[in-house]
């Protein structure tokens, strides 16, 4: 090989150690995150469109806690239609075991009037994820003045419901999983001993155990049971050239970090067919 992967990793942090510690401490991956959001919110806009942005923000901007969200909202004119119409009902937390909600439907103003009806699902229902799906109607009448509306395709699953053959697959691999971790004895013994003696600290903690190893079962038969991937074909040489500028950018990187570079990484002892183009550095 000519870079092995954990030279590659070394590589990443040794560039990450190289920003100046004087300009650490201005770093706000979050805040620049929402800076380039509204600029691409501001180009759609100018373009004649209206925002619907659905988002994972990790913080609820109803909380103390969520200031730079509730900030970005006000100064994007976005509205959080699942509060306006549900704010005085307790909103379902979205994401499993948690206490705030951190995921959202935002939108312009204009479409608010377009929403039939938005909420929540329960956990797992509809799709087997950590959060919960959050979802909206729209009125496309209202929405898009009478004007041809054509959605994106689903995209591409690992496997469907319509693939008997698969489904089967992933059946017998779960039991496999289920008889292995025992996981119907251990269900019905917790239900027994919820009834007797309630919901203790223990025995929730039991439950989401429970509930965890579950899920990786799933995962697990699911990711057994889809077809390999090899990914795209591609000609040999455009690889090569690929190579050549991965190897050539680890060199310079190595060669600005004043890092040693070591001979294993030009001589290629193991018989590869790749040989890097020589190049001054």
């Amino acid at each position: 090989m000519i870079i092995e992967e954990r030279n590659r990793s070394r590589i990443l942090q040794e560039q990450g150690l190289s920003i100046p510690m004087s300009n650490r401490s201005h770093l706000n991956p979050r805040k620049r995150l929402l800076e380039d959001l509204a600029k691409e919110i501001q180009k759609v806009r100018q373009s004649g469109y209206h925002i619907l942005m659905m988002m994972d923000a990790n913080e609820d901007w109803t909380k103390s806690d969520g200031k730079q969200l509730k900030v970005f909202m006000q100064e994007m004119q976005l509205c959080d239609p699942l509060y306006d119409i549900h704010y005085d009902d307790e909103i379902t937390p979205t994401y499993a075991r948690g206490s705030k909600r951190i995921d959202y439907i935002l939108m312009d103003e204009s479409l608010v009037g377009a929403v039939h009806r938005i909420g929540t699902l329960g956990l797992h229902e509809a799709m087997f994820s950590d959060h919960v799906m959050v979802y909206v109607d729209i009125i496309e009448k209202e929405a898009f003045e009478g004007k041809m509306n054509r959605p994106v395709r689903i995209p591409s699953r690992e496997f469907i419901l319509a693939q008997t053959d698969k489904c089967v697959l992933f059946l017998e691999a779960f039991k496999e999983q289920a008889q292995t971790h025992q996981f119907q004895r251990r269900a019905e013994s917790l239900r027994d001993r919820l009834q007797a003696m309630g919901a203790t600290p223990s025995l929730v903690q039991e439950y989401n155990n429970l509930d965890k190893q579950i899920q990786d079962a799933i995962l697990f038969a699911a990711k057994k049971t889809i077809k390999k991937k090899y990914g795209y074909c591609q000609s040999q040489n455009l690889g090569k050239a690929g190579y050549n500028v991965s190897f050539w950018k680890s060199i310079n990187t190595m060669r600005i970090l004043n890092m040693e570079i070591p001979e294993s990484t030009t001589n290629d002892d193991k018989g590869s067919s790749f040989q890097p183009e020589r190049g001054s550095i």
